[in-house]
This record gives C-alpha cells, structure tokens and sequence, in this order.
C-alpha cells in the first residue's frame, strides 16, 4: 500500500510506462499543481501532461540540488494516505535524485519531441 506513480507516454498504439515513482510525494504534488493550485488529485486520476512541464520539473530537481533550501518552495512534499516520508532528509533527496536521472533518460530518447504524457497515481 502507498502512493505508487507513473508517467505514461501516449502513441497510437496506447500508454507505455515511461517513468515509475513511489512514495515520491514532492513529485506527485508538482502533477497535481498542473491541475491547479492545491488541487488534490485523486485515486487513479489522470494527468496530462506536455514535455515542457518535465522539462520544468528536472529545473526545479537541479535548482534543489545546487541549493536544498529552496525544497519546501519548489518542490514542497504533500501529504496523503500512505504517501511516505514527509520530511526534507535523505529519502526527499533520493527521489530528487532519481528523478532528474529519470527525465534526463526520456529526454535522450528518440522520438519525444511531440509525444504527449500522461501522470497517474494510485493509493
């Protein structure tokens, strides 16, 4: 149980999983703020997403890796039914980690130039 989270990249022949996160809350918070300011995104919600909003997101990964004190701004952790570690330590900066690594591969690959994403996460 938690919050497991993926991001899909959509072809004509369906979703691909592209990126897969868990218990990564800061970054489920930054998908739900593409629905709006304090949106709560629901169980299984989707989210669409443009390759400008990931490249947004790995600026803010970078900006919180040259300067962590700028977490709780950019990337601020969200709370929910088992959505992990709240605070900003050694798991916060994993993910943030993991995730530039992440969208630095999917930028690299061939073809994503006009692809269209969609976020998802379950709980």
């Amino acid at each position: 149980m938690g919050l497991d989270m993926v991001l899909k990249i959509k072809s004509k022949d369906g979703c691909v999983d592209a990126l897969v996160w868990r218990k990564a809350n800061q970054i489920h918070g930054f998908f739900s703020r593409l629905k709006g300011n304090d949106y709560y995104l629901d169980s299984c919600e989707v989210v669409n997403v443009k390759k400008s909003d990931l490249e947004n997101l790995l600026v803010l990964c970078e900006k919180i890796k040259t300067d962590f004190n700028l977490a709780k701004e950019l990337l601020p952790t969200v709370q929910g039914f088992f959505f992990g570690d709240y605070d900003y330590n050694d798991n916060y900066n994993e993910d943030i980690d993991n995730t530039i690594v992440m969208l630095k591969e999917l930028f690299e690959r061939e073809n994503i130039e006009n692809s269209e994403f969609q976020y998802l996460a379950w709980y």
